[in-house]
């Protein structure tokens, strides 16, 4: 084997880990991406509890007014003597539609470890060995032979 084919070998095996390693690695692309994507889920759903928060602290300043107060019984479900009481059959669908978040937060890639992405580099490293060989191979039965001065070696041929 010459040392080109040995150094096209050797690049093969190394662009294919570079890239392999780019996008599946621990560190990779497709780790970092879903990365991104739970930290907008986490900020969306900070952001909406930073709302119930300033909702929950007005709805506290307010409760030393006595409507406020009333307010407040009324949604809990309690009412005053001689009030009447009217139950519906279908559910409140507004605390439904204010549900902006989903709870499930998405999954995070993990990555390949280092040590498959070598083999499947080695695989192709190999595979690609073997296609060199057999190309030049084929290349060099379709060629004239020739000896190590430079002159065409003929067989079989008489002068």
């Amino acid at each position: 084997m010459t040392i080109k084919k040995l150094l096209l070998i050797c690049i093969c095996f190394l662009v294919s880990f570079v890239i392999l390693t780019t996008i599946f690695s621990d560190n990779g692309y497709l780790v970092n991406r879903s990365l991104v994507k739970r930290y907008e889920a986490l900020k969306q759903k900070e952001e909406l509890l930073e709302v119930q928060v300033a909702s929950l602290s007005k709805q506290y300043e307010s409760l030393d007014e006595n409507s406020a107060m009333d307010d407040l019984a009324l949604s809990l479900g309690y009412n005053r003597e001689g009030e009447k009481v009217f139950y519906f059959q279908t559910p409140d669908e507004i605390e439904e539609q204010n549900k902006i978040v989903d709870e499930k937060l998405p999954e995070i890639y993990k990555g390949i470890s280092m040590k498959i992405i070598f083999l499947i580099s080695f695989g192709f490293s190999f595979f690609m060995a073997l296609i060199i060989l057999f190309l030049s191979r084929k290349k060099g039965s379709s060629e004239t032979l020739t000896n190590e001065e430079g002159e065409k070696h003929y067989e079989n041929y008489d002068f």
